[in-house]
């Protein structure tokens, strides 16, 4: 039962592809945030997550589309334990989404649970700030396989900064699980990065700093870091 004395309905299973191909096919402009951004990352969560947030442009236009693929996902509003009871009033005036008051809308589809965050925390401008370093990811399934359908999603970083901020005792949670995968996206990104191969990275970590080896001497392959020569005609400075 819920506090208001009404049975509390279960929310429909979980389908994050579908709920999400509904909002591509109706070309509705967002960024997907939160837990569910983070698991399309590749991020393992504890506890996981049954949401999909997302962040939608705020434009008259955009929220227009948004309501339309809501009624084809028969979208309720969510709220004090009831599931899908009640027709947001949005959808008669979508621009009521941009009110100021309306920080983020918890809804129930026929494929599981929905937020609207118009407001994301640690982001004041929102969409145009989030999308600015969003990537196509694929969308997965509730067993973590990837399937075709790709959507726009926040960076790592964004997901972080947006959880931390938040503080709440469920984003905190999830916190350790993101910075121990934007510190392995870091470490990829050097060695991609580097021009020293790995065998003479190898190398140099087992010579002493002063042995021939590690100076790059003979036998070495010559792959210690030596400065360019001068250009032959190059013309001098004044």
């Amino acid at each position: 039962m819920s506090g208001g004395g009404r049975p509390a309905r279960p929310k429909p299973p979980f389908d994050a592809p579908a709920l999400l191909e509904v909002l591509i096919r109706h070309g509705v402009r967002f960024v997907l945030i939160g837990g569910y951004g983070a698991v399309t990352h590749g991020v393992e969560l504890d506890p996981p997550t049954t949401v999909a947030d997302i962040t939608p442009e705020a434009t008259s236009k955009n929220l227009r589309r948004l309501v339309d693929a809501l009624v084809e996902l028969d979208a309720k509003l969510f709220h004090d334990d009831i599931a899908g009871t009640e027709i947001p009033s949005f959808y008669a005036d979508p621009d009521q989404l941009l009110d100021p008051n309306n920080k983020a809308v918890m809804l129930v589809t026929e494929h599981g649970a929905l937020d609207l965050v118009m407001r994301p925390d640690g982001f004041a401008d929102a969409y145009s700030a989030m999308s600015r370093d969003a990537v196509m990811l694929h969308a997965v399934d509730a067993d973590g396989n990837e399937g075709a359908l790709k959507v726009p999603v926040a960076s790592r970083s964004h997901i972080y900064l947006s959880k931390k901020t938040a503080g709440r005792s469920k984003d905190r949670k999830h916190l350790p699980a993101l910075a121990r995968a934007m510190l392995r996206e870091i470490e990829a990104k050097r060695e991609r990065e580097s021009d020293v191969p790995p065998e003479a990275l190898n190398r140099l970590q087992s010579s002493p700093p002063d042995s021939p080896k590690a100076r790059g001497g003979p036998g070495t392959n010559n792959y210690a870091i030596k400065a360019p020569k001068p250009k032959k005609n190059a013309p001098r400075r004044p």
